[in-house]
């Protein structure tokens, strides 16, 4: 199984894991289940961390190979098919950045972990 973690999961598990829900927790614990992190995040990390609105112990770069290697995370790019099956999605939910993560995880077929309960209007398989 293959789960794709949201930007603010991310963060949780780098700063906060206690944050995470239970259900999103199974998957860091099941040893079956591969993790990954999407391009799309580190863009909005560095966007977020560019702006002040985020603020990190290190440089974006560092931060994401840190998260990748401790994590044990893999790398997830952003594809064309993603991007197009955002077309598909009512605008409800109007956040570039959880709408292109909702997409990949379809498309790629991936438990999303996240809290955000707007994006389940997508038909996004989501746990947290």
């Amino acid at each position: 199984m293959k789960a794709l973690l949201d930007t603010h999961t991310l963060l949780y598990a780098a700063v906060e894991p206690g944050k995470i829900g239970e259900g999103a927790l199974s998957f860091f614990r099941d040893p079956r289940v591969i993790l990954y992190a999407s391009h799309v995040s580190l863009w909005e990390i560095t966007i977020k961390v560019t702006i002040g609105k985020l603020k990190i112990p290190m440089t974006p770069d560092t931060f994401w190979k840190d998260l990748i290697s401790r994590i044990a995370l893999r790398e997830l790019p952003i594809r064309p098919n993603a991007i197009l099956k955002t077309i598909k999605f009512d605008l409800s939910h109007r956040d570039p950045f959880d709408r292109l993560l909702s997409a990949q995880s379809m498309v790629e077929g991936m438990v999303f972990l996240s809290h955000d309960e707007a994006v389940d209007a997508w038909g996004v398989n989501r746990a947290w």
